[in-house]
């Protein structure tokens, strides 16, 4: 069995590191950006108009790639900071996203490294750390994911049975109604009557086989104790996901034993049907 919290811990450590790593990034992109400016710039410039014309050129390109080099960088900041926020709100679409493309940014930071100016290398490196540090929080923040969907399910064929059993509570008293007042249905009546149970019937066996198959994702079955040998709540287990589970399976059951026993009594009213036909 796992040490207590290390799968938490060890998530709390991997958001962390990743946002720490953004950060970093972040001040590099400045750090960068600046001293660009400073090169371009000139600390004996007699007036202001020398100074923007000393801008207006890096490292012999024009002004226009300076510029182009400043929105770069507040793009990268933008990039980054969404990864951030992916990270926070342990958003498994926005971390795909966000490493796509990092991937992108990576390639540029190679080009400005190799054709424009080496201490870009830098922000090269540190942007290979920000991509691995993302596909490493990845596989985490998928399985928080499926988690997240699977009780989704929960709640939606919670009230999805709910109604359903209303409508069959329905559905009973109108029959009762009806043999109260003499009405006999036909055997045709009867039979459709039967179909339809038995769809619900297929219906509430798939969702149990659904819920039981969640409780394996788990590893624990219908009686295994949600507690360890300390008595401290398993922390290999989303508890809240399997205790919900078994109880959707308990009432699931009985629902079920409950329609069946309305299936037999629509297959006796059948052949009553038919007799009295014949």
């Amino acid at each position: 069995m796992a040490e207590p919290h290390s799968i938490s811990s060890m998530l709390q450590c991997k958001k962390w590191t990743l946002s720490l790593l953004c950060i970093a990034r972040i001040i590099l992109c400045i750090i960068l950006t600046v001293l660009e400016i400073q090169q371009s710039s000139s600390s004996s410039s007699s007036s202001i108009y020398d100074l923007l014309e000393q801008l207006a050129t890096v490292h012999g390109e024009t002004e226009a790639i300076r510029i182009s080099l400043i929105l770069f960088t507040i793009v990268t900041i933008l990039i980054l900071v969404i990864g951030i926020c992916g990270v926070y709100l342990e958003n498994y679409s926005i971390s795909i996203t966000f490493g796509s493309i990092i991937f992108l940014v990576i390639f540029i930071d190679a080009d400005l490294a190799l054709f424009y100016n080496r201490i870009n290398f830098i922000g090269f490196i540190m942007t290979i750390f920000v991509l691995t540090a993302n596909i490493w929080i990845n596989p985490d923040l998928e399985h928080i994911l499926s988690q997240r969907r699977l009780q989704r399910n929960l709640v939606i064929n919670h009230g999805g049975i709910n109604h359903e059993m209303s409508s069959n509570c329905g559905h009973e008293s109108n029959m009762m109604d009806e043999h109260q007042n003499g009405h006999q249905k036909t055997r045709v009546e009867v039979r459709n009557q039967a179909l339809e149970l038995n769809r619900k019937r297929n219906q509430l066996e798939n969702e149990i086989k659904e819920f039981m198959a969640i409780l394996q994702s788990q590893g624990v079955g219908l009686t295994e104790s949600l507690v360890d040998s300390e008595g401290f709540p398993r922390n290999d287990i989303d508890i809240n996901l399997v205790r919900t589970a078994r109880n959707r399976i308990i009432c699931l059951q009985n629902d079920l034993r409950a329609l069946m026993r309305q299936i037999e009594d629509s297959l006796s009213d059948y052949f009553v049907a038919s007799t009295n036909e014949q």
